[in-house]
């Protein structure tokens, strides 16, 4: 499984070293990490632990707030 952040594909397990880096930016410009909301988007066959993991991964790096988005392609009825 994998996560897309600003176009760059990262595997789940190399998440954990950018949210570190989010984290020490907001810091080093006077920001509260627990401030910052993450938006995730998922597709609509996105696996609901995968989902899960990342939140987990962002709550352990101090952040708090969550945007969650799902994205499902609407067959056009006739």
């Amino acid at each position: 499984d994998r996560v897309i952040i600003s176009g760059e594909v990262i595997p789940i397990p190399a998440l954990n070293q950018h949210l570190q880096k989010e984290s020490r930016y907001l810091v080093l410009t006077g920001k509260n990490v627990a401030d910052a909301t993450v938006v995730l988007r998922a597709d609509a066959n996105a696996k609901t632990g995968v989902v899960q993991e990342v939140i987990q991964m962002c709550q352990n790096n101090g952040f708090e707030k969550f945007a969650l988005r799902a994205k499902q392609e609407l067959e056009e009825q006739k």
